[in-house]
């Protein structure tokens, strides 16, 4: 018989924290490790429990929620999914820095229920990010350099970048590194939860010397600009190199898809392409950086040991969209390079 999923509940709204362990207690192949509506003692807790992973609301913590998470993760890294309003998007993003997986919007408590879509989609991104291997790491303190001016003059080219869970970390490291005058626009499909997309626009926006902006059907591509779909859209590369957005339903599960936004830009860009897929689960954008390889663009996948999930990398190099994958720290430059 399979073992139950231990799941640490950390909130202090009460309503909240019983109807999740109610929702843990009907579930099949589930179990409540713990559940605390305190923030003492919750270290000791994790360390004596063992969950197999932890819920934690945003809201529990007052001022130092990401302290709590970056605590965690140097002390006992285990895998953390947030639970958070659209209003603190910065706040669990800066999470998500600390080391937590992903962020779920909240659901009103009488929506957490066993047969419900809220509380079957809740106890399936348990299930699915209970399988990531965590490392001991310290996030979120590091000093962000800004972007710095490069000889390049005019458009060389256009860069789209495939990301998912592990993504705005990498993002935020690369973007914050690429030169204030880069000769590309950058397409980006992140898969990330409705109603932060915005939020992680704003926080990207406060790293780089780029422009990070929610794009607009239609619009031209311009060099040193960054796009994102807003939500429930997807992104991808019209004709004349303009940006394009679809409200279409999801594709192989994503909206935005990673695919739909390489196979636009290998199609309509060809070999001034540069295409980039980054940390996350599945094999999304995978296909579509295969098809910019045919095409004569250059790609770039994260390596394993700087993915917080090694999925999507992985299948780009088994089925023969990069010939190696390329370290974090290296992949800005590594972008200036191909645009050259």
């Amino acid at each position: 018989m399979q073992d139950s999923l231990r799941v640490f509940i950390a909130t202090s709204n009460n309503s909240e924290l019983t109807a999740l362990i109610r929702l843990m207690e009907a579930a099949p192949s589930f179990a409540v490790a713990a559940a605390v509506a305190d923030k003492m003692g919750l270290l000791e807790l994790i360390a004596k429990e063992k969950p197999d992973i932890i819920l934690l609301d945003l809201d529990s913590f007052g001022e130092d929620p990401v302290d709590k998470i970056r605590d965690i993760m140097r002390l006992n890294p285990l895998p953390i999914v947030l639970i958070s309003s659209e209003t603190k998007a910065l706040k669990a993003l800066d999470g998500i820095a600390a080391g937590a997986l992903t962020v779920i919007k909240r659901p009103a408590t009488a929506d957490i229920k066993a047969n419900t879509p809220a509380g079957q989609a809740l106890l399936k991104t348990l299930k699915t990010f209970a399988n990531v291997q965590v490392i001991r790491h310290i996030h979120g303190r590091e000093t962000i350099k800004k972007g710095r001016a490069c000889d390049s003059k005019g458009s060389s080219g256009l860069v789209v970048i495939a990301s998912s869970t592990g993504g705005p970390n990498s993002l935020r490291k690369i973007l914050s590194e690429l030169p204030v005058n880069l000769p590309a626009g950058v397409l980006v499909a992140q898969h990330i939860t409705q109603g932060f997309t915005q939020g992680l626009i704003e926080w990207l926006d406060r790293v780089t010397a780029l422009n990070v902006k929610e794009a607009v059907d239609g619009e031209e591509i311009l060099p040193g600009t960054v796009y994102f779909a807003p939500d429930e859209y997807h992104i991808y590369v019209k004709k004349d190199c303009l940006v394009g957005l679809e409200k279409a339903s999801p594709a192989d599960g994503h909206r935005p898809s990673c695919n739909k936004l390489l196979l636009s830009a290998a199609t309509v860009c060809g070999d001034r392409t540069v295409g980039v897929i980054l940390s996350g689960m599945g094999d999304d954008g995978a296909n579509g950086l295969l098809e910019i390889r045919k095409a004569g663009g250059l790609t770039i996948a994260q390596d394993e040991a700087t993915c917080v999930v090694f999925g999507m990398p992985r299948v780009a190099v088994e089925n023969g969209a990069v010939d190696g994958t390329t370290p974090l720290a290296r992949i800005a430059s590594e972008i200036e390079r191909c645009l050259k």
